[in-house]
């Protein structure tokens, strides 16, 4: 009886089709050849705190867990996360028939300006509303 390699064998026996398998070792090449990470592995191989990162980001620590977990951020946030880890960040568009392409007109917006927030007044109460909390109580006879 002839022997089959495991190769075979889990080849024969796989429910990804070759397509799948060929795009699973191309990302694993990639893999070595370009690191990749989360933004909180980003942040702790840095060797900074959340709350170090809220500090320069100046917000609080919880916002910086959440951006962690967010799989969906804008650009802006993105940058400023990136740029308070001391890097920059590059946006690549990639083709399989070419060279990757850097998109620019993100890195050149300037530093977040925090809008002065206007703390509001409380409307002024009506007439009515103040002359009844001030006037005295006058026993009711029946």
């Amino acid at each position: 009886m002839a022997s089959k390699s495991w190769r075979a064998i889990q080849e024969a026996h796989s429910k990804r089709t070759p397509e799948e398998r060929a795009a699973t070792k191309r990302r694993a090449i990639e893999d070595l050849v370009m690191e990749r990470m989360r933004l909180g592995q980003l942040r702790r191989a840095r060797a900074l705190s959340q709350q170090t990162m809220a500090d320069v980001l100046d917000i609080a620590q919880g916002d910086v867990s959440r951006i962690e977990r967010r799989s969906d951020i804008y650009v802006r946030t993105l940058r400023r996360f990136v740029e308070a880890t001391g890097g920059r960040l590059r946006i690549l568009a990639e083709y399989p028939d070419s060279e990757p392409i850097e998109i620019e007109g993100f890195a050149e917006i300037g530093p977040v300006r925090r809008r002065a927030v206007a703390k509001k007044k409380a409307a002024p109460k009506s007439a009515a509303l103040r002359g009844r909390f001030t006037r005295a109580k006058t026993p009711r006879t029946h």
